[in-house]
């Protein structure tokens, strides 16, 4: 029966969890802002342009009517400089255009500018004035002798005076580059002799520079930027806190996923990380005595069998002598079978040793040239075989962990490679030395890269006497390395076969110097 693999595919990128946490929380602000602008539309009516158009119409109406003030108290001769002087306090450009089509200071304007000016303008020449109100004041201001009376005949004080239509706001636009403008209805008089009694006032802004007249929206977009930055800095201490106890913990993790049950993860803190830290370290306590357990478990039980196989060999060997023809035969059969008996029992007690050697492991200078050829030659079962590179390399590491695991490798490579040469190749990169086993043989099927490292784990097709061990082997190469400060893993050829790395740190030794 097949296995069933369960391979978890972890995601190419994403977001670290305080970015999702503000992505989120931004999101939040963003569909409260959305309701609050819904509800303000569909009950009251009012909308963001409206809020905009108001925020304008304050802004541009009352700084406009005093500007038509100045104008009604002007002559039409002095109205240009008037327009420029009050167009600088305001920080725009302001032009005039009149019931008659007269511009003034309008040279140069925008046509769309032009043109929506003179369309209010035609509008307002079909539109009455409201009346006014006679005013009972002469030339002077003073009232007329003898002023309104009442009934009675008192005096009832002097009559309200007409009032004069205040600056409305009549268009508003935005052009290129910026630019915007606006145009006001003003009132300019009484006396049509003097000049017409209504225009347009004209502001117009090149930019979104700021200025008396037109919103900026600057402040606001600096506003929300500064709110940004604010949220990222208030909610920093507590999205720190969190991910860099989950970091620990999943860094934690990873190590009691590859065997490495010497971790510290608790916390105090008392909400549930802090919970989940605790049972993560309670975890990996567990697991390290019951892994342990196993393996001593396992080294023992191997060891007691080695007597009562070494019993059953030597009296086979006795009752081979006293047997001929079938029945020799047959005892050979049992004699093939109490010997790959012996040999599992041999690698179990090597991966049990490996697996125990962890944190004791006895260092002395190597050179690895050296012993890389002489496992291969005695290992190698009769291949050719060739060992490249490492020459005068020499590390501070454990000579005999270091034969074990390559022994496994050359002797693996040796089984599975067809009778096709050998190679062993060392390399130094930075800070580590890596020694690759390469054969020609069948290499792995897809995703037994790393499987193939775990106890008695191996492919169906190599479940045979003829593919040799019980898939162990590598397992004791892993446990070494692993031993040993490194790692291991494998990779199927280009040109066929298949290349085991095991990658070892690179540690000068220490050379006592003579006083």
């Amino acid at each position: 029966m097949s296995e069933k693999v369960l391979v978890l595919k972890m995601p190419r990128w994403g977001l670290p969890l305080y970015g999702q946490v503000l992505t989120w929380f931004f999101i939040n602000i963003g569909i409260v802002a959305f309701l609050f602008w819904l509800l303000m539309r569909l009950q009251f009516g009012v909308s963001l342009s409206d809020l905009f158009a108001e925020q304008l119409r304050g802004r541009v109406e009352p700084r406009t009517e005093l500007v038509a003030t100045e104008l009604r108290e002007s002559g039409r001769e002095l109205w240009g400089s008037v327009l420029e002087s009050s167009g600088e306090e305001l920080g725009v450009r302001l032009a005039v255009y009149t019931l008659d089509d007269e511009w003034f200071n309008g040279a140069g304007l925008p046509q769309q500018l032009r043109e929506e000016a003179v369309i209010a303008v035609d509008k307002m020449k079909t539109e009455d004035l409201p009346p006014r109100r006679r005013d009972e004041r002469g030339s002077s201001g003073e009232f007329q002798k003898g002023g309104r009376r009442g009934p009675g005949g008192d005096r009832m004080g002097p009559p309200p005076r007409a009032t004069r239509p205040p600056a409305r706001l009549v268009f508003a636009s935005k052009g290129n580059h910026g630019s915007q403008w606006a145009g006001v209805e003003i009132y300019l008089g009484g006396d049509p002799h003097r000049h017409p009694p209504r225009a347009v006032l004209v502001a117009y802004s090149k930019d979104r520079k700021r200025n008396e007249l037109f919103v900026d929206f600057r402040p606001l977009v600096a506003t929300g930027v500064g709110l940004i930055v604010f949220s990222g800095l208030l909610w920093l201490p507590f999205v720190h806190r969190v991910t860099k106890r989950l970091r620990v913990m999943a860094e934690g993790a990873e190590k009691i996923s590859e065997g490495d049950f010497k971790v510290n993860v608790a916390s105090p803190r008392g909400d549930e990380i802090g919970r989940l830290s605790r049972v993560i370290q309670r975890m990996a306590g567990r697991l390290e005595v019951l892994v342990d357990g196993q393996k001593r478990f396992l080294g023992d039980t191997a060891h007691e069998l080695c007597s009562p196989l070494v019993r059953v060999r030597m009296g086979l060997g006795v009752l081979e002598q006293r047997l001929e023809g079938a029945d020799r035969d047959r005892l050979q059969n049992v004699e093939d079978e109490v010997g790959e008996l012996a040999r599992l029992v041999d690698e179990l007690l090597a991966f049990s040793k490996a697996s125990l050697a962890k944190g004791d492991v006895g260092k002395e200078p190597v050179f690895v040239h050296e012993l890389c050829y002489e496992v291969t030659q005695r290992e190698c079962l009769g291949n050719e075989f060739t060992v490249e590179g490492g020459q005068g390399l020499e590390l501070y590491t454990s000579p005999d962990l270091l034969r074990r695991a390559l022994g496994n490798l050359v002797r693996n490579a040796a089984r599975y490679g067809e009778g096709s040469p050998l190679k062993v190749k060392i390399e130094k990169h930075g800070e580590e030395v890596w020694i690759g086993v390469l054969d020609r043989g069948p290499g792995l099927p897809e995703g037994w890269s790393e499987r193939v490292f775990e106890p008695f784990a191996r492919p169906e097709a190599a479940r045979t006497r003829e593919g040799g061990g019980a898939g162990l082997g590598l397992a004791i190469v892993k446990t070494c390395a692993e031993s040993l400060g490194g790692r291991v893993f494998c990779r199927n050829r280009q040109t066929g076969g298949l290349e085991v790395v095991l990658v070892i740190p690179f540690t000068e030794p220490v050379r006592k110097t003579e006083n």
